[in-house]
């Protein structure tokens, strides 16, 4: 008997909504470093990674919108709804993001530094010479490195490419449209492609798009319920005069964080003897000579704060190098939760590319959680069997114990830090949110 047809009539055929699309045609006005699939290198094939700048991309996301999730858990399936995920036996977390990256100038490679043989002495300077205008002080992590007591190159300088432009479309449902535009216009304005983002390096510029960049005002963001992460709204920057050069910006906001940190006459005694640096006003290296009990006689512990490490809260570790006979040995100060010994800094330096076809330093502070909230810090120090635990109050100190911190002034060492860098350029601060 045939079987009877079924009363049921077919659903009706819905045209599936076109998604969004967002098209930037970028180009690179900092040098790139790393990015590749191999840590801090460049993929000579594919320069530009699409998983490096989705990966990139959910940074800013997290930065903008990541504060109003309570739980870890909340936070990473929300991120995962829109960027994706790896898949699960219950779950494909398939995102709602398409990326497209097209190469369309593949610039120029070159090492960023070289080191320089030194006839008289028969070894090289342990200190390479970099490009014209590259700012050491933020590439010291691609420097190399010397072995055999000067004698041989253990580690060539990093190779840096320049001139990198390529056009990026980004496909997504319209309903994600404020949150996909606001974290790319995020990154490209405050972060960057590649390796040391934070400290300017493969900061980008818009040669053109299709969409005005821009980030949702403050009152479409929830109010931060998650302190365990980097935010952007509460965070602050503060911006100089204008250079025709964005490697001039960017030199001047390295140099000024630099000088806050390191600076003769604000941050140490002025030099002594040639270039041996003086003496310094933080109290960390006097806090490692008290903890060790060992000094040179001419380094005897002198800093009115008897134990303190303030800049770990500008990110970790922190690596201490003692070159006098009878002080310490080299000591490391990190986190104390095994494999995640680092603090991405909350401090951003980098060029700023303006409408005018311009460019402006910038140093940022980020909303982001404090070394104390970590799990958790140690000083490791050569030889010594057990690393030293650094509680909360030798980072967090008092107000009484900030006042004898020259550089510090009585202040926490990120408002004192955002207060430094407005005073010398002549800016007031702005909030990170704003457009």
């Amino acid at each position: 008997m045939a079987r009877p047809v079924p009363k049921t009539e077919a659903p009706e055929w819905k045209e599936p909504a076109a998604p969004d699309s967002l098209t930037l045609h970028l180009r690179l006005i900092t040098p790139l470093f790393g990015g590749g699939y191999e840590a801090r290198e460049v993929d000579p094939v594919c320069i530009i990674r699409p998983a490096a700048v989705r990966g990139h991309l959910r940074f800013w996301w997290r930065a903008l919108y990541g504060g109003q999730y309570a739980s870890a858990k909340e936070l990473f399936e929300a991120e995962a709804a829109i960027w994706g995920a790896a898949a699960t036996e219950h779950k494909d977390w398939a995102g709602k993001v398409g990326l497209r990256v097209t190469l369309i100038q593949k610039g120029c490679s070159q090492p960023c530094a070289c080191f320089e043989w030194d006839e008289q002495r028969r070894r090289y300077r342990s200190i390479p010479r970099f490009r014209q205008g590259y700012p050491p002080y933020a590439l010291y992590p691609f420097q190399g490195e010397l072995s055999d007591k000067g004698r041989t190159i253990k580690q060539s300088p990093a190779t840096a490419y320049e001139g990198v432009e390529f056009v990026l479309i980004l496909t997504f449902p319209a309903e994600i449209r404020e949150e996909v535009l606001s974290a790319v216009t995020a990154w490209v304005r405050y972060g960057g492609i590649g390796a040391r983002t934070r400290r300017g390096c493969g900061s980008l510029a818009v040669v053109q798009t299709d969409m005005t960049l821009r980030i949702a005002s403050f009152a479409d963001f929830h109010m931060p319920r998650n302190d365990r992460i980097a935010l952007l709204p509460g965070s602050q920057y503060v911006l100089g005069a204008p250079c025709k050069s964005a490697i001039e910006a960017w030199q001047q906001a390295v140099q000024v964080y630099q000088t806050f940190r390191q600076g003769h006459g604000f941050a140490r005694r002025p030099p002594r003897e040639g270039n041996r640096p003086g003496r310094s006003f933080y109290p960390e290296p006097d806090s490692i000579r008290r903890m060790t009990g060992r000094y040179a006689v001419e380094h005897r512990p002198e800093h009115p704060v008897q134990k303190g490490f303030p800049r770990a809260d500008l990110g970790l570790p922190i690596v201490f190098q003692f070159k006098d006979d009878g002080d310490p040995p080299n000591a490391v100060l990190h986190s104390a939760k095994e494999r995640h010994l680092r603090m991405a800094s909350p401090v951003i330096t980098k060029p700023l590319a303006t409408q005018d076809g311009l460019y402006r330093p910038l140093v940022m502070v980020l909303n982001a959680p404090h070394a104390w909230q970590q799990d958790g810090l140690v000083l490791e120090v050569e030889g010594f069997n057990k690393a030293l635990p650094i509680g909360e109050e030798l980072v967090n100190l008092s107000t009484a114990e900030l006042k004898l911190i020259k550089p510090l002034a009585g202040k926490p060492i990120r408002d004192a830090l955002l207060q430094f860098v407005s005073k010398q350029w002549g800016n007031a601060p702005i909030q990170g949110w704003k457009p």
